[in-house]
């Protein structure tokens, strides 16, 4: 159930903190690119459902085994969630170390 809550909640959480970073001027350069990080994992989260709904719809058709389709579809959504990490903690790294951060992230 655990799982079920981060993996459901994660873009939900990128969209906050992207929010927050866009807002932070140390954050200027990096804006379009968060901005389209959290998009993609957006696109990850609702392509895993719809890969279910056609596993099901789908299943019973003669020699059509779409369970190949769910795995990649989970393993691309699972990778945009690391990919948005890997990319905020790179703009985080090539940020100057006096740059100001986020009110949200000094909390």
């Amino acid at each position: 159930m655990f799982g079920v809550v981060v993996i459901g909640s994660s873009p939900v959480v990128y969209t906050l903190l992207g929010r927050a970073l866009r807002r932070a001027p140390a954050w200027s350069a990096s804006r379009t690119t968060i901005l389209w990080a959290t998009a993609i994992t957006w696109v990850g989260l609702l392509a895993f459902p719809v890969s279910l709904g056609l596993y099901r719809s789908l299943q019973p058709l003669d020699g059509l085994d779409l369970r190949i389709l769910v795995s990649v579809i989970n393993r691309l959504m699972i990778l945009t969630y690391s990919g948005w990490l890997g990319i905020v903690a790179v703009r985080a790294l090539e940020r100057p170390s006096g740059a100001e951060t986020s009110p949200v992230l000094r909390q």
